[in-house]
């Protein structure tokens, strides 16, 4: 998957939207489903929003393991000298 541009802030920092629950579902007995809601603001209980979304199931075996390494990676020390965000 190639690299993208991720939406950054006036100072440069990535944007992010903490995650607070997630429903999957598999739909048409062949479709995955996945729901995240996440906080819009700084009100994490009442400025929930989310997406949902429709993945064939390789997109959803991808992900997977996407999070997977992501999860593996984030519970390594980072190498010194290495820029955060």
């Amino acid at each position: 998957m190639p690299m993208v541009e991720w939406n950054r802030d006036a100072d440069g920092m990535i944007v992010l939207r903490a995650l607070v629950g997630y429903e999957t579902a598999v739909v048409a007995e062949t479709a995955c489903a996945l729901r995240l809601e996440h906080a819009s603001g700084e009100k994490v209980a009442s400025d929930l929003e989310a997406l949902q979304l429709v993945l064939t199931s390789a997109q959803a075996r991808a992900l997977a393991g996407a999070l997977l390494r992501m999860a593996e990676r984030a519970e390594q020390p980072p190498p010194p000298g290495t820029r955060t965000n």
